[in-house]
This record gives structure tokens, sequence and C-alpha cells, in this order.
């Protein structure tokens, strides 16, 4: 099935994605869920709590389960007495917390002001999320980073398809445009900006339905070969 699973560091985060229209959140969703159940059983002690469709019937976000457990505040910052786990065992400082979920296709943009003014990095972070008024798909935070502030975007695909067949997403330009012209205004500029480009995570797409299929076929060419 053409899903992909990326683990992240700093607790373990684990989003299964759906690559492909013909793949649906719900079945991603019901994959994570399998996964974090054979997780407890294997590893005692440990615990998960579950995100997006693998959190049904409430179909918590990720942003949402990561502020209950202060994530953002670092990792000395968590405290473990107020995870909402939803399997295993309750959270220790032994074992952490695994977070697992399926949630749309998410890509990057991250753009940082020249300025230290980490009120006005939250306002613009504010005023550009996928609120009404803001930018479709787009969750954002700002940040204090090597001096200046950094307004971090996680860029979720709309639910709409384009006329190809293909995930859209708020493009990076769009979101740079909105951040300078709020910026403008308390006279800061922009320092530089960075993303997951587009066209590379069209590219990383087609590899991953490739491996989906052919590397059985290749596992079981090696499986036959005679090594001397």
């Amino acid at each position: 099935m053409p899903g992909v699973i990326l683990g992240l560091v700093r607790w373990t985060l684990v989003p299964i994605h759906t690559i492909s229209t013909s793949v649906s959140l719900a079945e991603c969703g019901d994959i994570a869920l399998n996964l974090g159940r054979r997780l407890v059983n294997s590893v005692k002690g440990t615990s998960v709590f579950l995100f997006g469709h693998a959190d049904q019937p409430l179909v918590r976000g990720l942003v949402e389960r990561r502020k209950a457990v202060n994530w953002y505040h670092g990792k000395h910052g968590m405290d473990f007495s107020r995870v909402g786990w939803d399997l295993g065992t309750p959270p220790s400082q032994r074992y952490g917390c695994t977070g697992i979920g399926a949630i749309p296709y998410i890509t990057n943009c991250n753009i940082t002001i020249d300025c230290q003014d980490l009120g006005l990095g939250r306002e613009i972070a504010k005023a550009i999320r996928a609120t009404p008024g803001g930018l479709a798909g787009v969750q954002s935070m700002a940040f204090e980073h090597e001096g200046r502030v950094e307004i971090a975007c996680n860029v979720e695909a709309s639910k709409d398809l384009s006329s190809e067949g293909h995930f859209q997403y708020t493009s990076p330009e769009e979101i740079e445009t909105r951040v300078g012209e709020m910026a403008a205004r308390k006279d800061v500029k922009l320092y530089g900006t960075s993303w997951w480009d587009l066209h590379l995570m069209k590219l990383t797409e087609e590899l991953l339905k490739l491996c989906a299929t052919e590397m059985p076929l290749l596992g079981n060419i090696l499986a036959n070969i005679e090594c001397d």
C-alpha cells in the first residue's frame, strides 16, 4: 500500500501519510492504530497517543495533542502527568510516549524576519494560520532562532485535488508574500526563507510509489541469488 511512515526524534512521532489518492486517510488511520497496538504489546511499559484519523471518533490534530503535553516547551518542560495516552501504560520518564497517527501529507515553509520581536512573530503566525482570513492548510508558530524570529509553517494538503488529480498546497511564495507584507508594516524585512520544495516532494512521491511496487520483486530476486 503506497503509504509512508516518518519517525521524528524527541519523543517518538510516527505520522502516516497517504501519497496516493487511491489510499484514504481512514485506511492510513487503521494502519496507524494497528501499529500502535503492536508496539504496546511488543514493548512492555510503552504508551501511545493517537492523532488524526487514528484517533477515532475525535480525530484530534497533532498540534492539539502536542500542546497537551507541553511539547513546545522542549523536553525539560514536558509534563508526563498531563499526557492523555490511548494505548499501553501511563507515560513515564523512561519510555516517554509515542504519537502515532494518520494525517494529510505535509510540506514545510520556514520564514525568518530580521528582528528580535517575538510578539510580532506570533502576531504574524496567528494571522496566516488556516482560520478565516488565513492561508489554507497552514499551521504556524513563531520562536526565537539565532538572534532573530522564525515563523515555522507546516502546510497540509487541500481536500480538493487538482485537475490532474494531485494534492494541492498553499505555495511557499504566497506564505512568504503574506509574511513580508505584515512585517513591512512594522518596518521589518525578511531575513530568509526555506521550504520543502513541492517539485522535490512530487519526485519523492513517485519514488515511494516505485519502491512500494518494485521492492518486493527485488527482494525475491536477491533471496534467490547464491552468495559465494
